[in-house]
This record gives C-alpha cells, structure tokens and sequence, in this order.
C-alpha cells in the first residue's frame, strides 16, 4: 500500500459522522431570472468538533464566535453518478441542528489530490 492510499484511509477512518449534505443551486435563464432551485440533499460522512483554541491561533482567526465548528470533509461525495463538493453556503444537517458552510479553510493536497476539505461550519 501506498503513503497516499494509507493516508486516505486514515482520513476516512475518521469522516465517521453521518449528516445530510444540502447543495443550494439555483438556475437562471440568460437574462438572470431564476428558472429552478434545487436542493439536492445526500447523506454523506464527515468530522464535526468544536473549534480549538489552537484552531483560532493557527487560523488568525480572532475570536471564536458562539455556534462555530469546524468540519472535515471527503473532496467528493457520489450520489447517482453525480459528484459532489462541499462549498461555502452549503447547508449541513446533523441530528436536527443547520450549520452552514461559512468558510473554506483548507484543502490539503498530496501528489496534487485533494485529500480532505476543512471548514467552518455555523450553527444557524
């Protein structure tokens, strides 16, 4: 097995979470009317933990606001040979709570793939 393929499944080892995944995607017509929105929902595997005090020093990021986590997240879900990505905006649903995708933190790379996605997640 490959150092990549032993870090992957390390990382998946830990995505352990199940929560729903809802994409916002609205389209519009060429003249920028909304045609549909649609909110496909997937059940996907991730990290949700509350954020550290390291977290915010290495972030430079203040301080932390009431509501705030951090996700950590596979580079793609598949669902119906669609793939998708978590992205700012995005909303995640876990035992009955909303967070919201509010940042894109980081998105490590090894031998040029993503391995995770990191994120900060918000308590709506």
């Amino acid at each position: 097995m490959t150092i990549k393929l032993d870090f992957v499944s390390v990382i998946n080892d830990l995505l352990v979470q199940k929560v729903d995944l809802v994409k916002k995607t609205i389209t519009t017509d060429s003249l920028g009317n909304v045609e549909a929105i649609v909110n496909p929902r997937i059940t996907i595997n991730c990290c949700i933990q509350p954020i550290t005090q390291k977290n915010w020093n290495v972030l430079e990021m203040g301080l932390p606001v009431s509501g705030q986590m951090i996700g950590y997240f596979k580079p793609s879900y598949t669902q119906f040979s669609t793939d998708y990505e978590v992205e700012e905006d995005d909303e995640i649903l876990k035992d009955g709570i909303t967070y919201t995708v509010e940042k894109i933190v980081a998105k490590p790379e090894h031998n040029g793939e993503v391995t995770h996605i990191k994120a900060i997640i918000h308590r709506d």
